[in-house]
């Protein structure tokens, strides 16, 4: 399926609709659907010419804001593959992702561009995309293929791992979206994701599909909570997607009341378990909003949606169901010892088609049974009412702040280290219910590396998210029958 056929509707409504605005950032900046589609066809003409086209990767280490957005359609255009990578990630995790998947096109910003990194205003191939990016090709070997988008996330191989999705994935999402929410283009969104995170292909494309208005936020306005919360009480959006974390810090540090989000229809949440009390204190003061949990991971966005039923249990404990699976999939769950709960399988249009560069591991989350390719999601859930629970993970991923999160990136990152024999870790929750990391390091001696400057060498190979909070040092660690690490015995200390 073409990537113009994402594009199309987005087309359609700016040649009936020019002035409409489309995007929207902080400072009150905006670009029309009529510019949008005009800005974009240009850059997209550019591309071309410099044989951009299918097959074709083009890595993004851009803000997000009005030039990322039309890039990105220019992109979709030119039917090639958009990588958009995170522009606050340590340099050395940015030239691996970019080693990895050998870009045919680099488009960047002087501020956000590894200076060892022969391309962008480093070499003579380097020229003026727009007035604030700049944009280096590379001759790099290109076969055609439908993937749309390529998102890194955390790998239990100590690498991250790319998701290829296809322009059908992302069609099927936003036509599910769009239909499930209803959303007119009157309505205004609000993009609080990074662009590398998967949360923001509803912000960005449902939204622009829908032809209404989205809010552009950048990560200084999304780490500020009181900030935040006025940007959102200026835009009065009608739907807000983020993850429980963002939610839970702008309800604490934000300060909001019932005069806020006066205008808001739909509230979602993605990513994570929401504590209910913490939600709770959400639907108390938003009493005529629609509150939904939006579960499923990045190798198939959304595929299962659960809308919390009011009035409220006040005294619920246990966390809301994740819900229904969407229309247009399929799923079931793995054979299991205890009646309806095992392994969540998805199967359908939105599953992705496979890791890049990693067979082994693509081979390895799939299921070919009944005819159907299952995507096997690592999530263990159980069945009740006709809803789906979730149980927890069958392996060690950890999630935080919506982001996923394998232990072995971050142990194999420590062990690297001069001083470290080898490492272990494990997700601990606070007694908010937030969920930190714990690093048990072995160093083989009684004297701990300085913890000022371990986590400065973390801090050069890893996201922020990445860094363990809590570190606990011994000369060993405890090991099983076989040999290796006895996490059971670290998860039961005092």
């Amino acid at each position: 399926m073409s990537g113009q056929t994402i594009y199309q509707r987005i087309v359609e409504y700016a040649h009936k609709f020019p002035d409409h605005i489309a995007l929207v950032e902080s400072d009150q900046s905006f670009i029309t659907y009529g510019d949008l589609v005009r800005q974009s066809t240009r850059i997209a003409a550019y591309l071309t010419t410099n044989n951009i086209t299918n097959g074709s990767r083009v890595a993004l280490l851009v803000p997000k804001n009005k030039d990322a957005i039309v890039i990105i359609l220019a992109v979709m255009l030119c039917e090639a593959t958009y990588i958009p990578l995170d522009t606050h990630a340590p340099h050395e995790r940015t030239r691996a992702l970019i080693s990895d998947i050998a870009p045919h096109a680099l488009i960047a910003s002087p501020e956000t561009f590894p200076s060892d990194i022969p391309c962008q205003f480093q070499n003579g191939f380097s020229t003026l995309l727009t007035s604030n990016l700049g944009i280096s090709f590379f001759s790099e070997e290109k076969n055609k293929f439908d993937i749309a988008q390529i998102l890194y996330t955390s790998g239990s191989t100590g690498s991250p791992k790319g998701v290829c999705l296809s322009s059908q994935n992302i069609l099927h999402f936003v036509n599910w979206s769009l239909n499930y929410f209803s959303i007119p283009s009157q309505n205004r969104l609000t993009s609080i994701a990074p662009l590398h995170f998967d949360l923001s292909t509803f912000d960005i494309w449902t939204g622009l599909n829908a032809g209404a208005q989205i809010l552009l936020l950048d990560e200084s306005i999304v780490k500020n909570a009181r900030l935040l919360v006025a940007c959102m009480n200026t835009w009065n959006p009608h739907i807000v997607y983020a993850t429980p974390s963002t939610w839970r810090i702008m309800y604490e540090y934000g300060k909001p009341d019932n005069t806020s989000f006066s205008a808001l229809q739909h509230f979602l949440f993605a990513g994570e378990i929401f504590v209910p009390q913490a939600l709770h204190n959400w639907i108390n003061i938003l009493p005529k909003t629609r509150f939904h949990n939006l579960y499923g991971p990045t190798e198939t966005n959304v595929c299962t949606a659960y809308e919390i039923e009011q009035p409220i249990d006040s005294e619920r404990q246990t966390p809301y169901p994740i819900g229904k699976i969407i229309a247009g999939l399929e799923y079931k769950i793995g054979s299991n010892e205890i009646a309806n709960s095992g392994e969540l399988y998805i199967s359908g249009p939105s599953v992705f088609s496979g890791y890049w560069n990693q067979e082994e591991k693509t081979n390895h989350v799939f299921d070919f049974s009944e005819g159907k390719r299952w995507y096997k999601t690592g999530d263990w859930v159980r069945e009740e009412n006709g809803a789906l629970i979730f149980l927890g993970r069958i392996d060690r991923m950890l999630k935080k702040q919506g982001y996923r999160i394998e232990p072995a990136e971050i142990e194999q990152c420590l062990e690297r280290h001069p001083d470290i024999l080898e490492a272990a870790v494990m997700g601990e929750k606070t007694t908010d219910h937030f969920i930190i990391l714990c690093a048990f390091v072995a160093t083989g001696k009684k004297i701990a590396p300085d913890l000022s400057a371990l986590k400065q060498y973390l801090a050069q190979h890893l996201p922020a998210y990445m860094i363990p909070e809590k570190f606990i040092f011994s000369e060993v660690l405890p090991k099983s029958s076989n040999g290796k690490i006895d996490f059971q015995t670290l998860n039961q200390r005092p």
